[in-house]
């Protein structure tokens, strides 16, 4: 984790900032000493220079030298080394450097991964580098995100990655994925205006957040916070602040280095009680009692396992997937139970349309497009494996003009050819909108499939289709 307690500089105005949400937005450009056409170079570079770049603190990658010594600080490497000290003492060479070797060799390869592995995280974090549309002395520039201080004016577009935290002082259709800090998988309409101080999070309608993105449209908005004072900052200091946990395969490794190293000694000490009472000599007993120890090491046990993983983590990157220290790889293997909140489910949040249930008749592919017609209306991942589903049909839903009458969180409410049609949760259509299933169709409603998500369809009132959506 990295050590925030080093960072130089706050990143940030400094504590007791008021509530951005609830100021209004003449006062805000004031308080920030921002104008329409944003700040000077001058004044940017100062601010840089005041608060910091505006970057979370991150530990600077280790050294090649400094991987390999961390190679060895592990409990049955520090038994083998007393094992290779022993034997040079009793001029067993052989066996000394026997151990010597595996060492080195064990050194070598977790070196090799690790290292690997450190290079492809720092190439693949300068490929995700962020970069802005700020108003600087009244121009149009693209920067580095980092670069951005407090009171920058910020243009945000679709597809964009929100770099820092910001007001929103206009919009258009603005949808922004806050899943990452809300929770919420739908992403909440941004627009202008004051909300209460005491606004929840996830309410705060009128601010951006760094590290969200961008669904759709567009905003001109105004950065209050950066690096470490920004929500996501918060959250980062929190989680460097907690203890650091030893990985399973270290913990059982430090166990059995405990237990071997008392059964060696146990059996050292009748070793030496039985040749005492046998008559041997003192230097003797000695020599055999070393021996003996030396003997019950296992000199093969950490290249078998650093191989082991080695081989794990190569697996793991053809998945895709980084492991930057080897015992990470056990680790993973012994999760045996993932905590989630919400549905319980983890997705990639690209979901895709499995399966249509339709109900009295009604045909496949109009359903799918009268539920394009209502879904596009309302851009979120599910509406958009919709939309794209009644795309790769090739079904032209655009013919079908609707009404929205509202739209909540769980569902849309329209009209349709002077219909009413509602789309949306099992909550909203049948316990809101009061629709129904169709009389001798409850069996067919009771086996929909259910390793996937439902999105029910009803028309005047009645249930006409079931989109099952799978991630």
């Amino acid at each position: 984790m990295p050590n925030l307690a080093e960072t130089p500089k706050a990143a940030a105005p400094a504590a007791g900032a008021p509530s951005w949400q609830s100021t209004e937005p003449a006062e805000l450009l004031k308080l920030l000493e921002t104008e329409g056409g944003g700040l000077t170079q001058d004044e940017a570079q100062s601010r840089l220079a005041r608060y910091g770049r505006n970057d979370l603190p991150a530990k600077k990658p280790p050294t090649l030298l400094r991987i390999f010594v961390e190679q060895f600080l592990d409990p049955l490497i520090y038994v083998l080394v007393a094992a290779a000290v022993l034997s040079f003492i009793l001029k067993e060479y052989t066996d000394a450097g026997f151990i010597v070797l595996v060492l080195l060799i064990n050194a070598a390869i977790g070196t090799y991964q690790e290292s690997s592995a450190t290079k492809s995280a720092a190439a693949l974090q300068a490929m995700l580098k962020t970069m802005a549309k700020v108003i600087r002395g009244g121009q149009e520039v693209v920067l580095d995100a980092s670069l951005l201080v407090p009171g920058d004016l910020v243009l945000l577009e679709s597809g964009d990655r929100v770099p820092a935290d910001m007001r929103v002082l206009s919009a258009a259709n603005l949808t922004v994925d806050e899943a990452f800090l809300t929770g919420e998988n739908i992403p909440p309409l941004k627009q202008p205006g004051v909300l209460d101080a005491g606004t929840a999070l996830g309410d705060r309608t009128n601010m951006c957040f760094a590290g969200s993105r961008v669904m759709t449209g567009r905003a001109r908005a105004l950065v209050v916070s950066t690096g470490l004072s920004t929500e996501v900052g918060r959250i980062a200091k929190a989680v460097a602040g907690g203890d650091n946990v030893k990985a399973p395969l270290i913990q059982r490794m430090e166990k059995f280095s405990k237990q071997l190293t008392f059964i060696m000694c146990g059996l050292v000490v009748v070793l030496g009680i039985v040749c005492f009472f046998r008559g041997m000599a003192l230097q003797e007993i000695f020599l055999t009692a070393v021996a003996l120890a030396v003997a019950a090491i296992p000199e093969g046990l950490p290249v078998a396992i650093t191989v082991a993983l080695s081989i794990g983590m190569g697996r793991m990157a053809a998945r895709h997937v980084i492991v930057r220290k080897l015992p990470a790889v056990e680790g993973l293997g012994s999760c045996t139970c993932i905590a989630s909140d919400k549905t319980g489910t983890l997705t990639h949040a690209q979901p895709k349309v499995k399966k249509i249930v339709t109900f009295s008749n009604n045909d496949e592919d109009e359903c799918l497009r009268l539920a394009a017609c209502l879904e596009e209306h309302f851009p979120h991942s599910i509406a958009n494996a919709v939309v794209n589903e009644a795309v790769k049909r090739n079904l032209n839903h655009e013919e079908r003009h609707s009404k929205v009458e509202y739209v909540i969180a769980h569902g849309i409410a329209s009209s349709v050819d002077n219909e009413k049609v509602v789309i949306g949760s099992y909550h909203f259509v049948f316990e809101d909108e009061k629709c129904i299933v169709p009389e001798n169709e409850t069996e067919k409603f009771n086996s929909l499939p259910e390793d996937c998500s439902h999105l029910y369809l009803a028309k005047a009132g009645v249930l006409i289709a079931v989109i099952c959506i799978e991630d």
